[in-house]
């Protein structure tokens, strides 16, 4: 796992190639949601995508990137939403308290004001959580016209919550990272010796 941050973003090619040369054959990098992104950061972290791209490339079938193994899957059938986290629908994040909640990134200091905290606790018998309906995972009016809408992940309720502070509503900087890594595989995809995946429109 390599957390991807705004000053380090820059780097993220080199420490793959490093990685690999140790022998990691799986890398799980994953954006720091919770950093300030500018938009040089932003434009920085499309330029490392696509380098990444090309080390994703040239490391199959033996190494993984998951950002687009993930987005390699989904290209020829849409994202199946059961595959996703359940957000407290079927499953929950119990805290070191016993307190629970919808995914276990929610839980930060575990402070009695967090509003994604779940009603009930983990050494109480009364079910609370069992009637917990989790929210929709996509809101945005903007999400219904997008050309990637069906192989986005902004999906992902925690990822929202904490970008725009709604479950339901992505912000810039996932829809350009989705975007971004869907890019980088429908193009290698389209190569004499690629995937033979479908390209998509732009």
């Amino acid at each position: 796992m390599m957390v991807v941050r705004p000053e380090t973003v820059s780097q993220l090619a080199a420490n793959i190639r490093y990685l690999r040369s140790l022998g990691v054959t799986s890398i799980e990098p994953s954006l720091d949601l919770w950093a300030s992104w500018t938009r040089a950061d932003a434009l920085a972290l499309r330029r490392a995508i696509a380098e990444a791209g090309e080390l994703w490339m040239e490391g199959l079938p033996h190494h993984a990137l998951n950002w687009f193994d993930e987005k390699a899957a989904t290209l020829g059938h849409v994202n199946d939403p059961s595959t996703r986290c359940g957000f407290g629908d079927g499953e929950i994040a119990v805290a070191p308290s016993g307190n629970l909640y919808p995914c276990e990134r929610l839980i930060g200091e575990d402070r009695a004001d967090n509003p994604m905290r779940l009603a009930g606790h983990a050494l109480d018998l009364s079910p609370d959580f069992d009637r917990y309906i989790a929210p929709a995972s996509k809101g945005a009016d903007a999400c219904a016209s997008c050309s990637v809408n069906e192989h986005c992940n902004t999906t992902c309720r925690c990822s929202n919550f904490v970008r725009t502070g709604n479950v339901q509503t992505p912000d810039g900087l996932l829809c350009m990272f989705n975007q971004a890594c869907l890019d980088e595989v429908a193009r290698r995809a389209s190569r004499p010796s690629g995937l033979g995946l479908p390209v998509l429109a732009s």
